[in-house]
């Protein structure tokens, strides 16, 4: 599935994001800085913005491709690193417990005696039940 950017935003995402830019200013300021003036300028920007873009939604429009742009390779970044942190973290000491332990739930080791990995299943269903169409 290829990743797009959404750089054609409807009228209601732009509004969400005016929103959202009057929490996350103020928010984003205060944990950089964590000072109340500078936390205070960044509230009044971030109303301005959410004002501007709640009726005119297309004021907002350059902003949210910006920064759509400048957090799109991030994310991606992020997102690789979340999953190989998973598998590392995860996947692999599973791997190895079941290695040493000697756990084969998918029976792919043979033993000598055999001829064949074929097992034999008993039926569960009756040859009625299949033609049942409810």
């Amino acid at each position: 599935m290829p990743v797009t950017l959404n750089i054609q935003p409807t009228s209601r995402q732009l509004r969400q994001f005016a929103v959202l830019c009057f929490v996350a200013f103020p928010l984003l300021t205060w944990l950089w800085t964590r000072q109340a003036p500078a936390t205070g300028w960044a509230a009044v920007v971030g109303g301005t913005v959410a004002t501007a873009g709640w009726l005119q939604p297309a004021v907002v429009r350059p902003l949210f491709v910006l920064l759509t742009l400048i957090t799109f390779p991030i994310g991606l970044v992020v997102g690789e690193l979340a999953m190989l942190l998973v598998f590392a973290l995860a996947f692999v000491p599973l791997a190895v417990l079941f290695r040493i332990i000697g756990r084969d739930s998918l029976q792919r080791r043979a033993t000598a005696d055999e001829k064949s990995f074929w097992q034999p299943r008993p039926s569960t269903r009756k040859l009625k039940d299949y033609f049942r169409q409810f």
